[in-house]
């Protein structure tokens, strides 16, 4: 720092980066079937805290509390599109891409 032309004593600065804080095992997460004309399985060796399903234009067209590792996902009367799914775990969260026949 150098204030009227006088240099201050240099000090230590310690720095922490953090790249990422996600921890979701996507080795034990699975769903099936996709693309899909109407049911969606979604399963997790952890329990799974809630789903948001969401457009490509980032409107949410449902939000839903689990409190399970497998849940199923009824999406027959949504027009066909691709759709993303952010799962939440308690260990991280995962986006997933979904096509809709």
């Amino acid at each position: 720092n150098i204030v009227s032309g006088c240099l201050s004593e240099p000090f230590a600065v310690t720095v922490t980066i953090t790249l990422s804080i996600n921890d979701f095992d996507d080795s034990s997460f699975t769903y099936y079937p996709n693309p899909t004309s109407g049911l969606l399985t979604l399963s997790y060796d952890k329990n799974i805290s809630e789903i948001s399903l969401s457009n490509l234009l980032g409107q949410t067209l449902l939000e839903q509390k689990v409190g399970s590792n497998q849940l199923t996902i009824d999406l027959s009367d949504l027009p066909k599109a691709i759709y993303l799914i952010n799962v939440v775990s308690e260990d991280g969260n995962k986006t997933i891409r979904v096509i809709k026949e």
